[in-house]
């Protein structure tokens, strides 16, 4: 039988570990959506990638990594150079799943509406 605490010690741990990290990746020498297509392959077959979105006239990449796996940002960065482009990190962060932040706006996935970010 649980507790109250220790049910709550498990949401907390829960939610540590279904944390993810994005990588968000400034990518060079795309040029079509062949080129987009190669750079996500690429990036997908990196072990511990969960997904990648390829933007191609923003030039960038992010990279979502699974849960507990092993997040290795150069071998993601070498993967884009042997596929024939380049690429730098521009950012990285840890969020939280069922959160998405816009211009300071969040989207609450659980409700579904766009509201102020406090």
């Amino acid at each position: 039988m649980a507790t109250e605490q220790s049910v709550e010690l498990d949401a907390k741990r829960e939610a540590r570990t279904t944390a993810t990290l994005e990588v968000e990746l400034a990518v060079t020498g795309m040029t079509c959506a062949n080129c987009a297509r190669h750079v996500t392959e690429a990036i997908q077959r990196v072990p511990g990638v969960s997904s990648a979105s390829v933007h191609l006239q923003a030039n960038q990449a992010l990279v979502r990594w699974r849960a507990g796996a092993a997040q290795d940002v150069s071998a993601v960065v070498r993967a884009v150079e042997e596929a024939g482009y380049g690429a730098t990190v521009a950012k990285t962060a840890a969020r939280r799943p069922g959160r998405s932040t816009v211009r300071g706006w969040q989207l609450n996935l659980w409700v579904g509406v766009w509201a102020p970010r406090p």
